[in-house]
């Protein structure tokens, strides 16, 4: 099963614009599927990143810490 928005969202506690958002901004990694749906390959470091973002210990200016 291919990890979705609502798991990342739900992963991390924050909305699902929030969690779109990032994606579209390249901060996360995501992909669409054929029905142009946004899944994540590696979704353990989708959720690593916002909860670094949350906890502050990255920036959003440099995603990778």
């Amino acid at each position: 099963m291919k990890t979705r928005v609502r798991h990342i969202s739900e992963a991390t506690g924050v909305c699902l614009n929030t969690v779109r958002n990032y994606a579209d901004r390249g901060i996360i990694q995501a992909r669409r599927d054929g029905r142009g749906w946004r899944f994540f390959p590696e979704p353990q470091q989708a959720i690593k990143i916002i909860n670094g973002i949350q906890e502050g210990t990255i920036s959003l200016n440099d995603p990778s810490g």
